[in-house]
């Protein structure tokens, strides 16, 4: 490549990578042409915790340059209920945020934007779309996964992050899937007790299968137990129960319904077999990750699960976080003399995150600053 050529695509590339990590609902400073005419509280609740471009011509030009995907969210300013929901309840999410802006090109604008209804239909070759959609493509604009119209949930959202991945010949990190794996439909969740010898190793053992998305250690009356949630669509009660008692993890079983009952005494004999009475909680869940800084770092219930089987194999449970969680977790260990809360079981993800991410930046004086 010349030096005049390579001179002039640098100066085209650099100012929209930046652009990309400064533009966002946040930003009130953005140049007027890189804002839409909605109002600012407007968009920092549709807009999430996303830093957004605001133009596919840059966006295309990026994409290509940086060989990314390009997702699209596409807005309707009449249709404020759903896109209000999707922004508050998935874009929020800071895990979700940290996908989109680290795996993709991410560019947003509103159907009545001046202009952005016809760049939308001269560059993507369709009609902006009437309602909210996210649109996953390649560099020419190409779709790389399914469009997400109906569908709102961070579930398919992810799972459409991990299409377009597949698509390009690539793997998606680790807290994407496990992130995907435990946003599932709640009714295809089947909660289950196991009679255990020692609850922390019935966490240890059980809660890194496949399917599984909650563990709890208990006790009911003074044996020691493990309940878990799993996706029907991955595991079964019978598969655990075979798991539990090929592990040496117990030789009883407790049942939660008939169907439980019925595939329990089949696998250990109806005479051990017991309908599942009242379960006490452990004041120390996640035993092995409590002992650890790593009970500081927000993070989701499988994400917590994975890390305290990590840490009692004495593996390293960084793969299990995003890069930003890891980044949280270095800054912990660097001041481990300050107070910091216990993360685990907190129910709030990201009002969490936000409290930690700003205590941060307010101890660091602004030096660290993680979005």
């Amino acid at each position: 490549m010349g030096t005049k050529k390579f001179t002039l695509v640098f100066f085209m590339i650099v100012p929209m990578f930046f652009s990309l990590k400064a533009i966002s609902a946040e930003d009130t400073d953005a140049p007027a042409e890189n804002r839409s005419t909605h109002s600012q509280e407007y968009e920092e609740q549709v807009l999430g915790r996303v830093r957004w471009m605001t133009s596919l011509e840059e966006a295309q030009v990026l994409a290509d340059a940086e060989d990314m995907p390009i997702l699209i969210l596409h807005q309707n300013v009449s249709d404020n209920g759903r896109s209000l929901e999707y922004g508050t309840t998935v874009l929020d999410h800071p895990l979700v945020g940290e996908a989109i802006e680290s795996l993709f090109i991410p560019v947003a604008f509103f159907q009545g934007g001046s202009g952005m209804d016809e760049t939308y239909a001269d560059l993507l070759g369709d009609p902006a779309p009437s309602a909210l959609e996210v649109r996953i493509t390649d560099s020419d604009f190409n779709d790389v996964a399914p469009r997400l119209g109906e569908s709102h949930t961070i579930h398919e959202l992810l799972g459409a992050m991990i299409e377009a991945y597949g698509w390009r010949g690539k793997d998606v990190p680790e807290y994407v899937k496990i992130l995907h794996t435990e946003t599932v439909n709640p009714d295809a969740l089947e909660t289950a007790i196991f009679p255990v010898h020692c609850f922390w190793a019935g966490e240890v053992e059980l809660g890194p299968s496949e399917g599984i998305v909650q563990t709890v250690p208990g006790r009911i009356d003074k044996q020691e137990t493990v309940e878990v949630v799993f996706d029907r669509s991955v595991t079964s009660y019978g598969g655990l129960l075979e798991e539990a008692l090929d592990v040496g993890l117990c030789e009883n079983a407790y049942s939660l319904n008939d169907e439980q009952y019925r595939v329990a005494s089949e696998l250990v004999g109806t005479g051990k077999v017991k309908r599942a009475g009242k379960m006490f909680p452990d004041n120390k869940p996640k035993y092995y990750l409590s002992k650890s800084a790593y009970r500081h770092v927000p993070m989701t219930e499988r994400q917590s699960i994975l890390v305290n089987a990590d840490l009692f194999y004495e593996r390293d449970p960084r793969n299990r976080l995003s890069p930003r969680q890891v980044q949280v977790h270095e800054f912990i260990e660097r001041n481990k003399r300050r107070y910091w809360k216990n993360q685990i079981g907190a129910t709030d993800l990201t009002e969490n995150w936000v409290k930690l991410t700003d205590r941060i930046r307010r101890m660091s004086g602004g030096k660290v600053s993680i979005h």
